[in-house]
């Protein structure tokens, strides 16, 4: 699965995240959000300076902003606000649980890291996904990251606050999408965030998707399971909006807006076994949704994904699908712009198909086909002969075929001595894969003798 990156994808990376929006930039640069600390007996602010705060004599800042008169006469329970960049804190890292196709990681100024299964990822570092690329990250609280194609995000905290022992993760998506799926906190102060250059979603034990698209400046923000609250960025909506499972935000450079997800898509018909060339999925059709949405992925978590496509219509086929056991995830994005809540369904791919074609030969009427998929395989050949006015497409066999062979090793027999007539034929593959055996027909094929 490893390759070596190329230099073209870093250049790709690494010019992507320097043509950062500046307004971004600069609201990354200062963080007003706070953390509540419960005094214990004892407990002073200069003392919690000297050993939590990150300048000891920036405890005068914290008695003002809380309107201490004494220090020394804070009771116990007290409720001191404290903001995050006033902490000391250290350092936290994920690890790349598993990537596709072509994905970039470095830190910024430095040269790029070849990226392997189980590698660390620290705060600072750019990540970035080609087309037909994925990337999932893991982090020591057992949260997960997943990257799909033709994203960019940077990991601009990634610490444990010492005061408290909260962690505190955040992300800033510079294009595309990412998945977060948080586990739930432990400690009260934790903190998660996700940004993009107009919003941030910050959350508390949650399944949630962020994407923004830096040509049009919009960005949405898409929740599946737990609680998100959404804002924005310099626009005219200053309030916060707190997100239910299968509502989203949709926001832009002048609104912040709350809008129902898209429902879940509905199958037409089951995934089942798929042996096919195509792996294929027929979705109930909804008038009201402009594309789907389809991942691949070996795990139930979806984070081993193998696929990520999108498809204008319910028909969905997807090439090149290895053999194995998967999960296929659906989503819909409705007109509104959202991406909706999934149905995901389990499917066997286990290819097994047989071309099959006919010609007249120096000693007779030579049958050839060939067979696809993986496995010990043995062909199934049937010769019907029938009258003139059977029509090939409403062919149905009845009684015994005139030439039955089952258990052929070979790819072909030859035939002698037909007498005239009209004749349907077809070549049956059986296929054992793992203990199961599993047989597929190609459609009757005609040839008159005369």
């Amino acid at each position: 699965m490893h390759k070596s990156m190329s230099h073209l994808a870093f250049a790709w990376l690494f010019m992507t995240a320097l043509v950062l929006p500046q307004a971004a930039a600069a609201k990354e640069a200062t963080d007003d959000s706070e953390i509540i600390y419960v005094f214990k007996q004892n407990d002073t602010v200069s003392a919690l300076a000297k050993r939590y705060f990150q300048a000891s004599k920036s405890y005068n800042d914290i008695i003002r902003h809380n309107g201490i008169r004494n220090d020394r006469a804070i009771p116990v329970g007290f409720k001191l606000k404290i903001p995050h960049d006033y902490l000391k804190y250290t350092r936290s890292s994920g690890t790349v649980r598993a990537f596709r196709g072509d994905v970039a990681i470095a830190a910024k100024n430095k040269p790029a890291r070849n990226v392997s299964v189980g590698m660390p990822v620290t705060e600072g570092d750019i990540l970035a996904t080609n087309k037909a690329s994925s990337l999932s990250l893991a982090f020591a609280d057992g949260s997960i990251v997943t990257m799909p194609s033709n994203s960019v995000i940077r990991v601009t905290r990634l610490r444990k606050i010492l005061l408290t022992g909260s962690i505190d993760y955040e992300f800033a998506l510079d294009r595309g999408g990412i998945r977060s799926k948080v586990t739930p906190f432990r400690n009260r102060q934790d903190r998660y965030r996700t940004r993009t250059p107009i919003s941030v979603s910050a959350v508390r034990g949650t399944d949630f998707r962020n994407r923004y698209d830096p040509d049009t400046g919009n960005s949405f923000a898409e929740l599946v399971e737990g609680g998100l609250e959404v804002s924005a960025i310099d626009t005219d909506a200053t309030d916060a909006l707190t997100l239910e499972p299968g509502f989203g935000a949709a926001i832009s450079t002048q609104s912040l807006a709350k809008l129902q997800m898209p429902p879940a898509p509905r199958l037409a018909s089951s995934g089942g076994l798929q042996k096919r060339e195509l792996v294929t999925f027929r979705l109930k059709n909804n008038d009201t949704v402009r594309a789907y949405r389809v991942q691949l992925s070996r795990d139930a978590g979806f984070i081993e994904i193998v696929d990520d496509m999108e498809a204008s219509d319910n028909n969905i086929a997807i090439a090149d699908v290895a053999d194995g056991n998967y999960f296929a995830k659906f989503t819909a994005f409705g007109e509104n712009g959202l991406e909706g809540l999934p149905t995901t369904i389990a499917f066997k791919r286990r290819l097994n198909t047989v071309n099959a074609s006919a010609d007249i030969g120096d000693t007779g009427y030579n049958f050839r086909w060939q067979g696809a998929g993986e496995g010990k395989r043995t062909y199934h050949f049937q010769l019907y002969r029938t009258g003139n006015e059977q029509a090939l497409e409403n062919f149905t066999p009845t009684g015994a075929a005139m030439v039955e062979q089952s258990g052929l090793k070979a790819s072909g027999v030859t035939l002698s001595d037909l007498p005239e007539g009209r004749y349907f034929w077809r070549v049956g593959t059986q296929l054992f894969f793992d203990g199961e055996m599993d047989e597929s027909w190609t459609d009757f094929k005609e040839f008159t003798v005369k």
